[in-house]
């Protein structure tokens, strides 16, 4: 069985993706740390990420986001309620369609912030509600050391 049909087989609303571009060097992963995207499975054949080309929080493929990026690990929030996932999901589809920003302030996320937002900012928003407060996530790594959020599978 493929990492990809791996994945679409334990999918569950509301999961997070991170992403890495393949390669080692700066160019093939200009962004901080180890993991350079997230984005949030929000069911079906739908994944909401922030991308900057478009310029917005868009809704992409399902298909066409788990091959285009060669290293993806999927996290779940820990012990969730029945639901929640939903919730999460529901979250982020919110956000489509809100501008792109490259930065956001770690410390100011609010509903009524629509000054842009980033692929952590998509996340932490879809978060925020389910576990009570903000997350403070600045970069996917913040994402994935985070001991809310378990490791469902990977992408190698």
């Amino acid at each position: 069985m493929s990492d990809v049909v791996t994945i679409k087989s334990k999918l569950q609303q509301g999961d997070l993706f991170l992403t890495r571009n393949a390669g080692d060097d700066k160019e093939a992963n200009p962004t901080p740390g180890y993991w350079n995207h997230c984005a949030v499975y929000a069911g079906g054949t739908q994944v909401v990420e922030a991308q900057s080309g478009p310029g917005k929080v868009i809704v992409s493929g399902l298909d066409e986001f788990l091959t285009r990026y060669p290293l993806i690990r999927v996290m779940r929030l820990v012990g969730r309620n029945p639901g929640s996932g939903v919730a999460v999901a529901s979250a982020a589809s919110k956000l489509v369609g809100w501008p792109y920003s490259a930065f956001v302030s770690r410390f100011r996320l609010t509903r009524a912030d629509r000054r842009g937002a980033n692929c952590v900012t998509v996340a932490r928003h879809a978060v925020m509600d389910v576990i009570g407060k903000d997350p403070r996530w600045k970069l996917p790594d913040d994402v994935a050391e985070d001991s809310r959020l378990s490791m469902v599978c990977e992408k190698k």
